[in-house]
């Protein structure tokens, strides 16, 4: 069903537009008071009630979707799979957590294509700092879309209007598939 003022129709085969990957848990309690905590913090104070509430999309977030009793693997899955795109909150303890690289490299493997992927950047993420196949997704000529988040504890939501508007588009981002197939199809395993 399509919810009046919403972005796009949402796409009878998927039940979520899109799909929430991002580092979420801790064993290391200081790890909960800075980056980790902080980033949860602004999917669900920021992100989501912006996302569902407003633009009127269908998200899929882990522990609050995910079905109880199931492993995080099954549980991914069942999100991905049923999610038309993926945003991938990337920040240094994502990558740093192999946990985390091995669910997007799932994901990669899979037959969604690249355009169907949205990384929003933090902590000044650059290309040359993350693994090659992730470094390949990042550049400005990938078919994948990339929005940086300056400030994460910045309240001051005037500022953000350039990202909140490109976030808002990129579920009907639909680039050229014939070009990025040709240029993106075969990318090497996350290293």
């Amino acid at each position: 069903m399509w919810v009046e003022g919403a972005v796009t129709p949402h796409d009878p085969e998927n039940r979520y537009d899109a799909m929430m990957l991002y580092f979420m848990h801790s064993a290391n309690p200081r790890d909960q008071e800075g980056g980790v905590a902080r980033i949860s913090r602004w999917v669900c104070t920021r992100l989501l009630p912006r996302a569902e509430d407003e633009w009127g999309l269908r998200l899929y977030v882990g522990d609050r979707d995910d079905l109880g009793g199931a492993s995080k693997l099954r549980n991914f899955v069942r999100g991905f799979q049923s999610s038309d795109k993926v945003v991938v909150c990337l920040t240094r303890e994502f990558i740093d957590e192999s946990d985390c690289m091995n669910y997007l490299a799932t994901a990669l493997d899979s037959s969604k294509p690249l355009f169907k992927y949205i990384f929003v950047l933090f902590d000044d993420i650059q290309p040359t700092s993350v693994p090659r196949r992730l470094r390949q997704l990042l550049l400005p000529d990938s078919p994948s879309i990339q929005i940086t988040w300056d400030g994460v504890e910045d309240g001051e939501e005037s500022a953000h209007g350039t990202f909140w508007r490109r976030m808002r588009d990129a579920p009907m981002h639909d680039p050229d598939q014939k070009r990025c197939r040709q240029r993106f199809d075969t990318i090497p395993l996350l290293v």
